[in-house]
């Protein structure tokens, strides 16, 4: 099935996929789940007796909703209480510093994680965070820099939105962010990106689509996933906005979209007159 999708900032959920896949299995085994509560601003933080994770969290960030991770997580840990923080307020600002985090959302747990039964299904998911252990959910949202899309000021410099220059690389003010980058690796504008692996079956019958467009004159660049030298360019400059870490993708540079998956008809095999199109309508 073909799909085509607008290249957007990654989410959290992607990242956190191996935590969820755990916790989702448990809870179908305890049948349910209950929510936690919204992050209030002017919450302080407060460590009472019995087991506790805080959950630091920044409203402005569209991205950051952990409810269904939470949701797990207290399936996990019957007598987990949650604290929600958000980092709009002192508090939140002050632990975000004092904890050197460099991203958001948080879950941070109190040592009395470690007594608990459930904990052997999250000991591979946490780190050291001072005196909490941080569940690993592949948060990317940076709460100290510009956020480009909402009319406010938020680093307080004076600049809003694209003003910023914090602002300057993403495509929300410059369309152009993607090829720009990709120029040092000799990727223009009128190049698509193969981004395959040897190894996939998938991307084994879209070979002979692609040598077939280099043919007939199109640009290609093949990036082998598990090349480091080939696959650079997808790290230094697209892996934020892809939507899915899976192969085969065909990445367009020049109108920001991204194929995931393969080029294929009803019966499996390549669909060529596809696989052409969108080359084309990326060139056009």
């Amino acid at each position: 099935m073909e799909e085509k999708i607008k290249i957007k900032k990654i989410t959290l959920w992607k990242t956190a996929t191996a935590v969820l896949g755990i916790l989702l299995i448990i809870s179908i085994l305890t049948n349910g789940f209950s929510l936690s509560s919204k992050p209030t601003k002017n919450q302080t933080i407060t460590t009472p007796a019995g087991l506790v994770v805080i959950e630091l969290n920044d409203e402005r960030c569209d991205e950051c909703d952990i409810s269904g991770i939470i949701s797990q997580l207290k399936q996990l840990l019957p007598e987990l209480e949650v604290q929600s923080i958000d980092y709009s307020s002192e508090q939140g600002q002050e632990l975000y510093d004092d904890l050197d985090l460099n991203a958001l959302p948080a879950l941070l747990f109190t040592e009395e994680v470690k007594d608990q039964e459930g904990y052997a299904n999250l000991e591979n998911y946490v780190e050291n965070k001072g005196e909490y252990l941080s569940l690993k959910i592949g948060a990317s949202f940076d709460p100290t820099k510009e956020i480009c899309d909402n009319e406010i000021d938020d680093t307080g410099n004076g600049k809003i939105d694209c003003e910023d220059p914090d602002c300057a690389s993403k495509l929300t003010c410059n369309p152009d962010a993607l090829v720009e980058c990709a120029e040092p690796y000799g990727i223009d504008a009128e190049t698509v990106i193969f981004y395959y692996s040897n190894t996939c079956p998938w991307c084994q019958k879209m070979k002979p689509g692609v040598e077939q467009l280099e043919d007939e004159g199109y640009s290609i660049y093949w990036a082998e996933a598990s090349n480091a030298e080939e696959s650079e360019v997808i790290d230094k400059c697209i892996r934020e906005y892809m939507t899915s870490g899976g192969i085969p993708q065909f990445i367009c540079l020049k109108n920001a979209q991204i194929h995931v998956g393969a080029f294929a008809d009803e019966n499996g095999d390549l669909n060529y007159d596809s696989l052409k199109k969108f080359v084309d309508d990326c060139i056009a």
